[in-house]
């Protein structure tokens, strides 16, 4: 593997870093961390999460089902305010531009 190849990628990463998308991530999640109703309302959905994954790895059907509804009517009611929507639309598309480059990378070095 030549040093071509590694300087491709670091301009890759820094390409990725320095794009519209991360910059507006960043923005978005700054406004949320700022915000005391957001920061409590996304620890909520984390803990509810966080009760459903145990209630499925246990096999309580009942309480992961509960614990799934719980989950998403607050999921629902947070990504009413539209910070918290354009934060979770542009960390979505962000998770999905770093998975489409991780396969390109992983298929290029076969």
């Amino acid at each position: 593997m030549g040093s071509g190849k590694m300087e491709n990628k670091l301009t890759l990463v820094d390409m990725i870093r320095e794009s519209e998308l991360v910059g507006r991530t960043k923005t978005w999640k700054t406004v949320i961390e700022n915000n005391p109703v957001f920061k409590e309302r996304f620890q909520s959905l984390i803990d509810l999460q966080k009760r459903l994954v145990r209630a499925d790895q246990k096999g309580e059907e009942e309480k992961a089902a509960l614990a799934r509804k719980a989950y998403e009517n607050a999921l629902a009611e947070l990504t009413n305010y539209p910070a918290v929507s354009e934060y979770l639309q542009a960390a979505g598309e962000l998770e999905e531009l770093i998975r489409e480059v991780s396969e390109i990378m992983e298929t290029g070095m076969r």
